[in-house]
C-alpha cells in the first residue's frame, strides 16, 4: 500500500507538472495568435496610412509647384505693370514738356 501510494503520488506530480506545462503552452499559443490578429490590423492600418501619406505628399508637390507657377507669373506681370507705368511716366512727361510736338510713332 505504501509502495502504491507513493507511485500515485510521483504519478500525480508528474501529471501536475505536465498540465503546467501545457497550461503555459496554451497561454503562448493564444498570446501568439491574438498578437498576430492585432499585428495584422495594425499592419493594414500602417499600409492605409501610408498609402495617405504618399497621396499627400504628391498633392502637397503638386500644390508647391503650382504655387512657383502661380509666383513665376506674378512675378512677369509685376514686371509688364512696372514698364507700363513707366512707359507712361515717359509719355505723360513728353506730353507735359512738348505738349505742341507731334508724337513719334
Amino acid at each position: 500500500m505504501k509502495t502504491d501510494l507513493a507511485l500515485a503520488r510521483q504519478e500525480i506530480t508528474a501529471l501536475r507538472e505536465e498540465r503546467d506545462k501545457l497550461k503555459d503552452a496554451v497561454r503562448r499559443q493564444l498570446g501568439q495568435q491574438l498578437d498576430q490578429v492585432g499585428t495584422g490590423e495594425l499592419m493594414a492600418r500602417i499600409d492605409e496610412l501610408s498609402r495617405q501619406n504618399a497621396e499627400l505628399t504628391a498633392e502637397r508637390d503638386a500644390l508647391t509647384r503650382g504655387k512657383a507657377e502661380w509666383e513665376e507669373k506674378l512675378a512677369e506681370a509685376e514686371e509688364d505693370r512696372d514698364a507700363a507705368r513707366a512707359s507712361l511716366r515717359r509719355m505723360m512727361r513728353r506730353e507735359n514738356t512738348n505738349p505742341d510736338a507731334p508724337e513719334a510713332g
